[in-house]
């Protein structure tokens, strides 16, 4: 079997870590989370995900967020069957084939080499596009592993126009908390503390 290469800067090749974690745990006695897409396509990249072997904390954390989201998304559609799910730096993300209801519009965006690589295993349908269009429904907007890759100004600035844009909607993300013993305080400088 010919696998598939690519050229991906280093954010965008991030989306391969938890794509590695969804094929990982797909072995395990009790998955988290059961992904046979995300396996596919590990065995079709030419890339070497030896490296991330020794990762358990990043695979389990991979996993569970994905799950966590998933279980969010699910909660949406259950709402809004008919409803807009929109993935903001989607990566190689497989979630649409995880909670597809077969109603759901889906909308994957991404940087360019991503979505080149995307669409090297995913097709677009009607239900399944790049581009947003609009709709009467409340959206959900999905930022898994995005955010901590944005400035502060940013992440304000997107709230701030999913807020005017699409009122009503929904955003699921997930967010990193630094917490910092008093003691090591003083090592760090006056912004960070």
């Amino acid at each position: 079997m010919t696998k598939t290469k690519f050229n991906l800067g280093v954010v965008q090749e991030t989306p391969l870590i938890p794509l590695w974690a969804r094929a990982a745990e797909i072995k395990g006695t009790d998955p988290i989370i059961v992904d046979p897409k995300s396996a596919e396509m590990l065995e079709a990249i030419d890339y070497d995900f030896d490296k991330f072997a020794t990762a358990t904390n990043s695979q389990i954390g991979a996993c569970l967020r994905g799950i966590i989201i998933d279980n969010w998304v699910h909660a949406y559609l259950q709402k809004h069957p008919q409803g807009s799910v929109v993935d903001i730096g989607t990566g190689l993300n497989t979630r649409f084939e995880r909670v597809d209801n077969s109603e759901v519009s889906w909308f994957n965006l991404d940087l360019p080499d991503v979505m080149a690589l995307r669409k090297q295993f995913f097709a677009e349908t009607e239900r399944r596009q790049l581009v947003k269009a609009a709709d009467t429904q409340p959206c959900m907007f999905v930022a898994e592993g995005v955010l901590m890759f944005l400035s502060e100004h940013q992440v304000k600035q997107l709230f701030a126009n999913l807020l005017r844009e699409f009122p009503g909607s929904l955003f699921a993300f997930d967010s990193i908390v630094v917490l910092i013993h008093s003691s090591l305080a003083k090592y760090l400088s006056p912004s960070i503390s």
